[in-house]
């Protein structure tokens, strides 16, 4: 993820990011039953607290549904002690596992993990400063967008609502909102108005209303174009 590297500017040796490196080492001296949420700083409180109750909604409709992986569900789970909600007792906070640059699901959890246990061991302020700012980006931005990205007809609208927050979040961190900005412009290759159009037909997300206005444009204008058309042409 562009976003972690711009942000979080963590040393690293090899394959290995010392922050995520020391957490595991220290995983044994840890007390998982005693963690904190993440609604400590002035920056996540201002920038969470107005779309709190939406998230942890979204969240938990998330854990009523299927996942290919039991890493979707643990991201899940983190994110609603991030924002201080009520679990069930069944929530297991696993130790941390492998760690592999190519899956951004792992630096994820790996930040959010820290963050909760952060009174548990020692942090620099750079190193907490920049768990705030990636964990509150990832709450607010992108965990909404991940697990709806599957659904291909529901691509556009996703996509440009993720564009929309994104220019919104430029107000709060510029190079966080670009970084990502940059990174997310070079897979939007597909949203032309022909695509747009189709896939918003099977969108459930869009309203018959919505639709059945789309229809009348669309007849409108191949009404228009035809008849702008020689005779020779028909």
């Amino acid at each position: 993820m562009l976003v972690f590297d711009t942000v979080m500017m963590v040393p690293s040796s090899g394959l290995n990011i010392k922050l995520f490196q020391r957490f595991h080492e220290f995983w044994t001296t840890i007390n998982p039953s005693t963690y904190e949420n993440g609604l400590d700083a002035e920056f996540i409180v201002s920038t969470l607290n107005p779309v709190k109750d939406d998230i942890i909604h979204f969240i938990r409709q998330q854990l009523t549904e299927f996942h290919p992986r039991d890493d979707y569900r643990e991201l899940l789970h983190l994110s609603l002690l991030f924002l201080g909600a009520d679990c069930s007792d069944d929530v297991h906070i696993q130790a941390p596992g492998a760690f592999h640059r190519a899956r951004w699901m792992s630096k994820i959890i790996y930040n959010l993990k820290i963050y909760i246990f952060r009174s548990q061991r020692r942090l620099t302020a750079c190193e907490l400063s920049s768990l705030c700012q990636f964990n509150t980006f990832v709450i607010k931005i992108y965990l909404k967008a991940w697990f709806t990205c599957a659904c291909a007809s529901s691509a556009p609208q996703n996509d440009l609502q993720l564009l929309h927050e994104l220019e919104s979040y430029r107000k709060r961190k510029k190079y966080f909102a670009e970084a990502a900005m940059k990174s997310f412009s070079g897979h939007l290759w597909y949203l032309n108005e022909i695509l747009v159009g189709f896939f918003a037909f099977f969108d459930s997300a869009v309203s018959p209303e919505v639709k059945s206005a789309m229809v009348k444009v669309l007849d409108k204008n191949t009404t228009d174009i035809l008849s702008a058309l020689p005779s020779t042409q028909l």
